[in-house]
């Protein structure tokens, strides 16, 4: 999946529509947003899509379709990628440098005048010296790019990953209330992250990443503080900003990569980003443990994860 994420975000960012590159790379975010609001979760990790369709089900019939939704979303849109981009041609960013690298391996194996074919290992001879010197003289960019990624992925998964955990035990919502918050919040985050990464063309990448982490600091408190349905308000304008902040993030990763290694950086930096802030919805419940409060009724043991969600969020956006 992460090898699909990084082919598909060259290739909707790739110097081949160089002209359509601003709105491209904002659908691109736009989407990933939008992937998320179709499968994000509410009190029992279901799609919220499926549930308001067949809520009105008995239990043991949509255990089952659950069950069938789960699998069919999980293997029915590789298929569909695999059939729409088997019917598609290469992109012309890709034969332009195939078309190098052949002459290059040709050159050096004295075959330029040839008919004789080329060696595959030749081939990849010269994408090894391309790639060795690319990163050689591009590590300190590429080491930037995961700390950002690592930042940036730290700020998503800690406003998001124990909200609804935060929604149904501390602000004593309903399991329909909690779904209908975390899908409000995704609709944000489409918006957001389409917005924002359009502007960015105008204002640049870095000042519009910033201002999306000064005015989600911002809203913290709103997003935590309030024990209503307003929280349907601020979920949305917290997750326009938190994700709005990835809005530039194709586009910047494909002008900072370098040619020779574009998809390879991009998938690279990203999913290191994401492992290396993997654990933070682990760090978050430990430091919860921290400050506990009174169980349910039920007896059902409470953390206070709002506060905890509040300071992880200000520790990274500052």
């Amino acid at each position: 999946m992460s090898a699909v994420a990084a082919m598909a975000g060259e290739l909707s960012c790739g110097k081949q529509a160089s002209e359509l590159t601003p709105i491209t790379a904002r659908i691109r975010s736009g989407t990933t947003a939008c992937g998320s609001l179709l499968s994000s979760s509410g009190a029992d990790h279901s799609s919220w899509l499926a549930e308001l369709v067949l809520v009105m089900l008995t239990r043991k019939l949509w255990i089952r379709i659950h069950e069938l939704t789960y699998h069919r979303f999980g293997a029915g849109p590789p298929i569909l990628i695999i059939i729409f981009r088997w019917c598609l041609p290469e992109t012309n960013t890709f034969l332009v440098i195939k078309a190098e690298r052949e002459a290059k391996a040709a050159h050096a194996a004295k075959h330029i005048e040839s008919d004789k074919p080329r060696s595959r290992s030749a081939h990849l001879k010269v994408f090894g010296r391309e790639a060795g010197h690319a990163i050689k003289m591009n590590w300190v960019l590429l080491a930037y790019m995961v700390v950002l990624l690592t930042g940036l992925h730290s700020i998503s998964h800690g406003s998001t990953d124990l909200y609804p955990t935060f929604l149904k035990n501390q602000a004593g919502m309903s399991p329909t209330q909690t779904t209908v918050i975390t899908a409000v919040g995704q609709i944000g985050s489409v918006i957001g992250s389409t917005l924002l990464g359009y502007l960015s063309t105008y204002f640049g990448r870095r000042l519009v990443m910033m201002i999306g982490c000064v005015f989600g600091g911002a809203i913290v408190p709103a997003y935590i503080i309030p024990r209503n349905m307003s929280l349907v308000a601020t979920a949305f304008f917290q997750q326009f900003f938190v994700q709005g902040i990835f809005g530039p993030i194709p586009i910047h990763q494909i002008e900072l990569s370098p040619p020779a290694l574009r998809s390879l950086t991009v998938g690279l930096t990203n999913q290191l980003g994401n492992l290396a802030s993997s654990a933070s919805a682990t760090i978050e419940s430990t430091i919860g443990e921290e400050f506990p409060l009174p169980p349910t009724e039920t007896g059902v043991e409470r953390f206070d994860y709002g506060k905890v969600i509040g300071k992880f969020f200000q520790v990274y956006t500052s």
